[in-house]
């Protein structure tokens, strides 16, 4: 409801804003008008020019790739098209082999006990102790390679054979020929009903480890089964107990996940009506995909038992109506088809059942009694169903079966009489799903074992998709790119659906032409499916607002002879290039050696070759570039993901690509232009490195230039995490796009540990025609704020916003990136969430702000973002009566610069509500069917993708949009902490700034001018981020205040002189709780004070002795709250006193140099919650608190007053033990004060 309130309020606002034309009437006459923004823009523009001309060298760096000698490639697309082939046909080959290998130790074993009766010896996976267990990065459950652990849906008490034991060494081999994680699983599922699973496992919880029981049924059921089902289920819910409901239930999902993605099914349930399974209560059969089975799955748990009695005879009909229907009206024929109905009831007989038979065996004659039907009698627990089996019975007929099941896992053998004898397809790959236990995309790869014609079972693996497909995605450039999809056109592979290796989440099936989006593409997809191979060229023209860009695109395939579940695969690459592009690469063997300086790798941590310091949280070096390679570079990416990268290949890598030109030393692991690529890109590297001679920009944090084939190099030379991809990086994808203008990113938080930066890139050109080489360099986010009031001082004023946007409507620079009062800082803040005024005036009145829609089919959801018009190329004017403001173009950038003037008296008007918080993105209107109702509210958001379940197809009013690129590549922090301490690479003073304008934009530098409370600071300041993170005293940093590791050595910035004020009030705090602990001390060193609620004034409570010695209680083995000596002060009048001696300062700071547990006991300090004190307004309350602390019951004495506690017995060594305990509970950073508890309330 509150939903749809909100949707009426915007569309009302938008009706009333509507309504409001450009008017002035508020303002002075031409009091914006006639500002020169024109002017301002140049200022901003000729500043980043200089400096990308001082410290990104982009002219410099594009002369020097133009002077490099070049060649043609080797390889065009048809060879580069076989060689991706032969890649993926050795390593499918490779997984054959080791399959092929667990299949003949099966096979052996059997033929060995075929004639010998044997125990299962089943060594039950849901029985395993956690002690032979143990964790595993690659899984979320603990996991044991040293033994499999068996499975079972038979019974027990019959001998039969289990090869579980001799499958180990197999499976164990197997694992260990392939990187970590390669092969997920490896299991037999034999025909008798024995399954063995690798490595061994045991949820925690029981009942999911009973329903692993099936969780590779489908393989088994698809492996042994040709042909393709089609499947009526039918499920009685009337005359049966809640209980036989609830079985037939679970047997419901059973087939529905046993049955495979080729077979068309059909669900209701009957009583004296027929309900549907589905969602639109249809009578039609559907394909099983992945989405729909889910739903069916979630349908049939919310079924609900009726209290009418079921008609039987309309059941069976209407099971009929439904599979001869289907064979009309899709002309499907018989012959490829099993038709089965099952029926699970409980057998009660409400009619005539002399009809229902004869209605049964008049529709199965209709289809030359080819449909099997199997009855289920749901069992009941007090009640003899003889005569209710013999019921079901008869409906089953001569072709079907009828059985009694008391638990679901005795229908697993309903599909045994389909299984093939003659399968001659030996191995079957099955399509991607997600692995629940190790988080992750797999593929199943099985094997059918026989002996002569009988089916043992089947042997199988789960592999990692990317083990299998991430050559294939690796082969993505700027230029060109590959494409999976089977004989179906469902896609298996493509950029738009993510890397494998990235995946979260099984992805929904798409079909390949709403993702190839040329308006040729349907054509070429019919010669693609038609023939074995070929290729297709033709040109296309980009249409936009400055002109036509005509490009040729070629798309070259070939079917391939592995199959996924019977559907032959067909590899296609494409192309897209200028018309007047020539490839080109560089020689290597031709360049001048004194022109090239040697490469450094990145790897800093495993040389001592190069003097090394910390850039922020990054480990680095400020004497050279270092060269990254990003998985696509090597020939076998996945394993150069999974391998660590041992010294001598490092070495051999070294070896190679700095080796003099006329050598002739070849790599194994690299593509070969690689070589070409980083030798004329360490250049680069160098004129990044003869930078810091100049003087080191102190609001530059790095810089970067990368090559499409992944060749990187940064300066500060810098440790990276190997899986980033620099050529899916926002910044790369970014200036790209510009086609040769300055891209700017909006802010994001930097995993160096620099804060919040904003990247400047500009594409330049390895060869004529194409922009495929990248350089970048990494901004502190208030820099190009700096610039703007250096160009306008006017901004400073309140009544003024100026601000910047780039293309996407992403603010880039603005007065404040904190967003009221969510203090969410300036990551992804669009204009709608700021400047929502200005934002609908943009894209209302003057069409300059634009819509886009796109489908993403990663993560299923629709995207609702915005663009500016790429025709937008003078200033434009406009008001709402309340506001005015004027936009133009900075020249050369993808940035606008927007001046905007509000009236003081005049109350904003609501825009509509925008979701600002970071993690939650989901569109208000989704609810609605077609979404261009009411979008005008939105700010970039997102909807879920909506589904066709039966048909698996995006539903028809989302199927025009076009599909979304794939997610941004980001890169992953690595821990600096076990490098070490190391100097800093470049050290900042903040205390040499004194003005907030001077202040800003320096690296990790920040002006300081409020309190955490939200009031101004009396003396704001320059200091360190870390100290006063986004303005704020003492405000938490995304790094959780651990942003840098060895900064220590920085001599201390002179600011405002709070340290000396606060040392001196915690001197006085020590030297008074000295005294007092003095004269305590040797008044009551003689005595033990407890806890007591007698009104005895001598009475009283040190904190030591609330409890027994804690060192006694560690010893004993309870294992109780590490702090036991919590006081509760409460003063005379029943009132909690604000005591607390464990309040500390909220700004103080724990030194960097501490151990990893940062928490040294203080969680503990205080009972029921994280606040520093806790208050409590009587002695019950806090003999319950002290109780509950304690976890143990109260001692028990005889002879005390009631409502007393008697002082407990003196020890012998209890003055000493006082005496050693009052050092001993005392940390480094503990300052405890001694309080007494007096109680006047006690009557002895």
């Amino acid at each position: 409801m509150l939903t749809y309130f909100l949707s009426f309020y915007c569309l009302l606002i938008s009706f009333v804003y509507s309504g409001n034309s450009v008017q002035l009437s508020k303002f002075k006459k031409n009091s914006l008008e006639k500002f020169d923004i024109e002017k301002v823009s140049s200022y901003i523009s000729k500043s980043i020019k200089k400096l990308e001309e001082t410290q990104l060298n982009s002219k410099e760096i594009q002369l020097t790739l133009n002077s490099l000698p070049k060649k043609s490639p080797e390889y065009g697309l048809h060879e580069k098209l076989e060689l991706l082939l032969a890649k993926f046909e050795k390593t499918f080959n490779n997984f054959k082999s080791n399959l092929s290998a667990s299949a003949n130790i099966t096979q052996n074993y059997y033929e060995k006990y075929s004639s010998v009766r044997i125990s299962p010896r089943i060594n039950y996976c849901c029985n395993l102790k956690a002690n032979i267990l143990e964790d595993n990065d690659i899984y979320t459950i603990p996991i044991s390679f040293a033994n499999t652990c068996d499975l079972y849906t038979v019974d027990l008490s019959k001998a039969i054979p289990n090869p579980g034991r001799n499958l180990t060494s197999v499976f164990r081999q197997n694992s260990l020929h392939f990187p970590n994680g390669t092969i997920r699983w490896q299991y037999f599922i034999g025909a008798n009903g024995v399954q063995n699973e690798y490595p061994s496992f045991n949820p925690e919880s029981r009942a999911i480890c009973r329903s692993d029981e099936q969780r590779h049924i489908r393989e088994y059921m698809s492996s042994t089964i040709t042909s393709k089902n089609i499947v009526v289920i039918v499920i009685d819910s009337g005359s049966m107990t809640e209980k036989q409901f609830e079985l037939g239930k679970s047997a419901v999902k059973y087939f529905i996940q046993v049955l495979g993605r080729g077979d068309l099914i059909s669900v209701f349930n009957i009583s004296d009506r027929v309900d549907f399974v589905n969602t639109r209560n249809s009578s039609d059969l559907y394909g099983l995909s992945e989405n729909y089975r889910n739903y069916l799955l979630d349908s049939i748990n919310k079924l609900q038992l009726t209290n009418r009695h079921s008609n039987h005879t309309l059941g069976l009909e209407t099971a009929f109506n439904v599979i001869k229907n289907a064979m009309d009206s899709k002309d499907l024929p018989l012959s490829e088809y099993n038709l089965k109905i099952i029926y699970l009831s409980s057998g009660t007989v409400n009619g005539n059942k002399e009809e229902t038979v004869r209605v049964v065996k008049e529709k199965n004659s209709q289809l030359n009694f080819t449909v099997v039907i199997n009855t289920y009698v749901l069992a009941h627990e007090n009640k003899v169903i003889t005569f209710e089996h013999k019921f079901m019975k008869e409906i089953a007929g001569q072709t079907g079966h009828s059985k009694i099941i008391k638990n679901a896992n005795e229908v697993k053998h309903t599909f045994d009489e389909l299984k093939a004898i003659d399968f001659r397809e030996e191995y079957v790959l099955h399509w991607p799903k997600y692995d629940k236990y190790s988080k992750g995309v797999i593929i199943a790869l099985s094997k059918n074992v026989n002996v002569d014609t009988s089916s043992l079972g089947v042997v199988g693996m789960d592999i990692d998709f990317a083990a299998l497909f991430e050559d294939f995605f690796s082969f993505q450039s700027d230029l060109t790119y590959a494409f999976l999809m089977n004989l179906k056109g469902e896609t298996i592979i493509h950029p738009k659906l993510g890397k494998p290796s990235e995946l979260q989440r099984p992805t929904v099936v798409v079909k390949i032409d709403e993702l190839e989006e040329s308006s040729q593409f349907p054509k070429t997809l019919k010669a693609i499916l038609r023939s074995e191979m070929g290729s297709k060229s033709f040109e296309e023209v980009e249409r936009t607002n400055s002109k036509d860009k005509i490009y040729k695109v070629k798309y070259v395939w070939k079917k391939l002879s592995i199959r996924i579940e019977r559907s032959p695969l067909i590899l296609v690459l494409k192309s897209r290039t200028n018309t007047k592009y020539e490839p080109k690469i560089f020689d290597s063997s031709q360049f001048d050696s004194n022109q090239i300086s040697r490469i450094r790798y990145y790897r800093l941590d495993s040389t001592t070759s190069v003097p090394k310091c910390y850039n922020f949280k990054q480990l680095a070096t400020n004497v050279t570039s270092t060269l990254f390679l990003a998985p696509k570079a090597f020939v076998k990416s996945y394993k150069h993901l999974k391998y660590e990268e041992a010294d001598e290949k490092i070495a051999s890598l070294l070896l190679f690509l700095n080796q003099k030109p006329k050598m002739n030393l070849q790599s194994k692991s690299l593509h070969k232009e690689i070589r070409g690529f980083a030798k004329a890109l360490s250049t680069i590297g160098e004129i990044f490195s003869k930078s810091l001679k100049r003087g080191w920009n102190k609001r530059v944090v790095r810089k970067m230039i990368a090559a499409s084939n992944g060749v990187m190099f940064t300066f500060p030379g810098t440790l990276i995490d190997k899986s980033f991809d620099p050529t899916q990086s926002q910044w790369f994808r970014g200036a790209i796009k510009q086609d040769g203008g300055l891209s700017f990113t909006s802010p994001y938080l930097d995993v160096g540990g620099a804060g919040y930066i904003i990247t400047l890139s500009r594409a330049l050109s390895s060869s004529i025609y194409r922009k495929d080489v990248v350089s970048a360099m990494d901004l502190t986010a208030d820099h190009l704020y700096n610039i703007l009031l250096k160009g306008y001082s006017t901004c400073h004023k309140s009544d003024y916003r100026c601000f910047l946007v780039n293309s996407e409507g992403y603010i880039v620079a603005h007065r404040n990136l904190v967003m009221g009062g969510d203090k969410i800082l300036g990551e992804n803040i669009h204009i709608n969430h700021k400047e929502t005024h200005i934002a609908r005036h943009l894209l209302y009145k003057l069409h300059i702000l634009q819509k886009r829609i796109c489908n993403d089919y990663i993560h299923q959801t629709v995207q609702y973002s915005y663009a500016f018009n790429e025709s937008l190329n003078k200033t434009f004017y406009g008001s709402n009566g309340c506001m005015e403001y004027k936009i133009t173009p900075v020249k050369d950038t993808n940035l606008f610069l927007i001046v905007s003037k509000t009236d003081k008296s005049c109350q904003a008007q609501a825009f509509c509500y925008c979701n600002q918080r970071k993690q939650e993105r989901k569109c208000i209107t989704c609810f609605q069917e077609n979404m261009s109702v009411g979008d005008e509210c939105k700010c970039p958001c997102e909807c879920p993708l909506k589904m066709d379940y039966r048909t698996n197809q995006v539903i028809k009013s989302f199927r025009n949009y076009p599909s979304c690129e794939a997610p941004y590549s980001i890169q992953k922090s690595i821990d600096a902490k076990k490098f070490g301490k190391l100097r800093p690479c470049i050290r900042v003073n903040c205390g040499d700034f004194k003005k907030e304008i001077d202040c800003m934009g320096i690296m990790d530098c920040v002006w300081c001018n409020r309190q955490k409370d939200g009031k101004s600071l009396t003396n704001p300041y320059c200091t360190r981020q870390q100290v006063c993170f986004a303005g704020i005293l003492g405000g938490d940093t995304p790094y959780h205040n651990n942003v840098d590791t060895d900064y220590t050595t920085i001599k201390p910035i002179e600011t405002t002189p709070i340290g000396p004020i606060a040392g001196g009030i915690m001197g006085l705090l020590l030297a008074f709780a000295l005294i007092v602990y003095c004269v305590r001390h040797q008044s009551n060193r003689h005595e033990m004070q407890y806890i007591s609620t007698c009104s005895d004034p001598q009475q009283s409570l040190r904190m030591s002795h609330i409890e027994q010695d804690l060192d006694d209680l560690e010893d004993s083995g309870n294992h109780y709250s590490a702090h036991t000596n919590t006081m509760l002060i409460i003063d005379e009048g029943g009132t909690a006193a604000n005591i607390s001696p464990y309040k500390m300062n909220p700004n103080y700071k724990r030194p960097n140099n501490q151990s990893q547990n940062s928490d040294h006991g203080y969680s503990t300090m205080t009972p029921l919650s994280h606040d520093d004190a806790a208050s409590f307004t009587n002695a019950s309350t806090r003999n319950d608190v002290i109780s509950r602390r304690s976890r143990r019951p109260p001692p028990k004495f005889s002879g005390s007053k009631a409502g007393c506690i008697p002082p407990p017995p003196r020890r012998k060594d209890s003055a000493d033990k006082a005496k050693a305990d009052e050092y001993t509970r005392l940390s480094a950073n503990s300052l405890v004060t001694q309080a007494t508890v007096h109680n006047s309330g006690c009557v002895a």
